[in-house]
């Protein structure tokens, strides 16, 4: 009964209540990797949103920015971000299993600054409240997501959390989202709409066809 509790355990990527890290497989041998400043000078034209991932260690908040938040899945509700491995933060989530998705608005740059730089107390001087959860909200976030940890993943230098979307906040009115691009925040609402014919489409429709 011993071991058939630790093989459900180890297929559902939990071990007593707390997330499983998946070692990082090993790489096959074939071609050299790329130049690490080439694909970093790459993905410098690959813009992203702008999040502060944030979690109560204990009764203090802590957080860090995140420029890698992902959506995985809407049926269960996944997100997903990676995080270095070094970083406090990510520590204390997957102590906690918990942890709160704010996605910044444009008018948010300082904020975005303070949770990349600041070391120490980056909460001090900054708005925020309590979810319906308990976890951090920071004040004039343009939407939060509240989850739970589902798995950890070593993936190369960094970690990929999976949270599983256990609540939704979306503010009204409903400002347009903070983003990052070329070594630069950036406005959306500066940016001129692309019109293109035919029906929009989704982040998570995209890739269905083939």
């Amino acid at each position: 009964a011993g071991h058939a509790r630790r093989a459900r355990a180890a297929c559902t990527g939990r071990t007593r209540g707390l997330p499983r890290v998946t070692p990082r497989p090993a790489i096959t041998p074939g071609r050299p990797d790329a130049d690490p400043r080439l694909v970093r000078q790459a993905l410098r034209h690959v813009p992203t949103a702008v999040t502060v991932v944030c979690t109560l260690d204990g009764r203090v908040p802590v957080g860090h920015t995140i420029g890698s938040f992902v959506s995985a899945s809407l049926h269960p509700p996944l997100v997903g971000y990676f995080a270095m491995r070094s970083s406090t933060t990510l520590g204390v989530v997957r102590r906690t299993g918990a942890f709160s998705v704010n996605v910044l608005g444009e008018h948010q740059v300082e904020l975005a600054r303070v949770f990349a730089h600041r070391s120490g107390e980056p909460f001090d001087g900054v708005r925020w409240e309590r979810g319906t959860h308990g976890r951090p909200h920071l004040v004039g976030a343009v939407a939060v997501l509240d989850c739970d940890v589902d798995q950890v993943l070593a993936i190369g230098d960094h970690e990929l959390v999976i949270g599983r979307v256990v609540a939704v906040t979306v503010p009204t009115p409903d400002p347009d989202p903070l983003l990052f691009a070329g070594g630069r925040f950036r406005a959306l609402s500066r940016s001129t709409p692309v019109q293109l014919p035919g029906p929009a489409a989704t982040p998570t429709s995209w890739g269905r066809a083939g």
